[in-house]
Parts: structure tokens; C-alpha cells; sequence
């Protein structure tokens, strides 16, 4: 890079050559033909070093202008980076976050998963419990329609069985009734009836008569039924 400061040295030579032209000893024609080419070389040096400085100084401010420019994209792409880190740093959050939820949402998932199978099972146990149940049931109906059946057979022969007794004890008390008028009867004879048992023949049948009576009636006091049910 040129120094900035170069064509102000620069002058100050030329205009220090110029003098000691001008004051160095020569003839009238020769100094002025000197200073003409000494002024013409000054002003051509002088000519340059302002276009130098001018182009220098066209390079200084363009050289600041970049210089700012790159400054202010500095600045920019500072403030971008700091963005795209802030940014950065909310992906990753969200992507931690993302993690986690998708953890939680396996867990759920088994959780659920586990939560259906026991369901399943707990429905196939009640589904076979409720079998049973109405197996028992029906089994149940059925010893019930049996006993009762069996209650209304029991029933019909007791009634039966009652009304056979009634009416045995009825027969039986008619029975034992007639065979006690009988006895009776046989007991009660009249006087000529006992006289008549003195005959030999007769007496014995009397006695006969009388063991018989008393057979009979041993017998029928044998069948004849107690006056309760048992």
C-alpha cells in the first residue's frame, strides 16, 4: 500500500531543487532556460504527486468505505450468528423436548398395550366365569324343577297316603265297631240261651263261642289303628 504522507516529502524536494536552481551561478539565458525546464519538471512532479495524493486519497476513502462496509457486515453477520445460535439453541431445546415426548408416547404406548392385553384377558375370564355361571344356573333350574317335581309327587302320594289312612281308620273303626257289637252280642245271652248252654253239646259250643269271641276280638283290637297320625 502507498504511504499517504509520500507526496508531501515529495514537494518539499521539488521546491527545494527549484531554488538551488535558481540561485546557482549561470548565464542570464542558461538560468532562465534552467528554471523554465526546473519549473516545468516542478510543476509536472507537483502535477503528479496531487494526482497521486489525489488518487491515495481516493483509495484512503475507499479503503474506509470498504473498511465500514466490512464493519457493518462484520456487525451483520455478528448479529446473524448470534441469531442463528439463539436458533440453534431453540432447535435443540425443542429437539430434547421432541425426545422426551416421544419417550413418554413409547411409554404410553406399552402402558396401554399392557392395559389392552389385560383387558383382553379379564374379558375372556369373565366371558368363561359367566359361562360357568349360567351352567350352574341351568344346572341349578333344573335340580330345582326336579326336587320340585319330586315335592309334587311326594306331595300327591302324602295326600294319597292321608286319605288311604282316613279311610282305613274309618274301615277300621267300622271294623272293630261291628266285631265289639258282635262280642257283645255274643256275651249278652239271654238266660234261656244259658240255660241251653247246660246241655253238654251246647255247653261246649258255648265255650267255644266264647273263646272265639275273645279271639275275634283281640284280633280286631290288634288291627285297629291309633287314634293320631304318626
Amino acid at each position: 500500500m502507498s504511504n499517504p504522507h509520500r507526496p508531501r516529502w515529495l514537494a518539499a524536494g521539488l521546491l527545494g531543487l527549484l531554488g538551488l536552481l535558481i540561485c546557482s551561478p549561470a548565464p542570464a539565458q542558461d538560468n532562465a532556460n534552467r528554471e523554465r525546464e526546473a519549473l516545468r519538471r516542478a510543476q509536472s512532479a507537483l502535477q503528479q504527486a496531487q494526482q497521486q495524493r489525489d488518487g491515495l486519497q481516493a483509495e484512503k476513502a475507499t479503503l474506509e468505505r470498504a473498511q465500514a462496509d466490512q464493519a457493518a457486515l462484520a456487525k451483520q453477520q455478528q448479529a446473524q450468528l448470534g441469531a442463528a445460535q439463539s436458533e440453534l439453541k431453540r432447535l435443540r431445546a425443542l429437539e430434547a423436548e421432541h425426545t422426551a415426548l416421544q419417550a413418554q408416547l413409547s411409554t404410553e404406548r406399552q402402558a396401554l398395550t399392557a392395559l389392552r392385553d389385560s383387558a383382553a384377558a379379564d374379558q375372556v375370564r369373565a366371558t368363561t366365569q359367566l359361562a360357568d355361571a349360567n351352567r350352574q344356573i341351568q344346572q341349578l333350574r333344573a335340580e330345582r324343577d326336579e326336587r320340585a317335581g319330586a315335592n309334587r309327587a311326594l306331595v300327591g302320594k302324602l295326600e294319597a297316603a292321608i286319605v288311604a289312612l282316613a279311610e282305613a281308620r274309618e274301615r277300621n273303626r267300622q271294623l272293630h265297631a261291628i266285631g265289639q257289637d258282635a262280642v257283645d252280642r255274643l256275651r249278652g245271652l239271654s238266660p234261656a240261651e244259658r240255660a241251653l248252654q247246660g246241655d253238654r253239646i251246647l255247653g261246649l259250643t258255648a265255650v267255644r263261642i266264647d273263646n272265639e269271641a275273645e279271639d275275634l276280638l283281640q284280633r280286631l283290637d290288634a288291627q285297629r289303628q291309633p287314634a293320631a297320625a304318626p
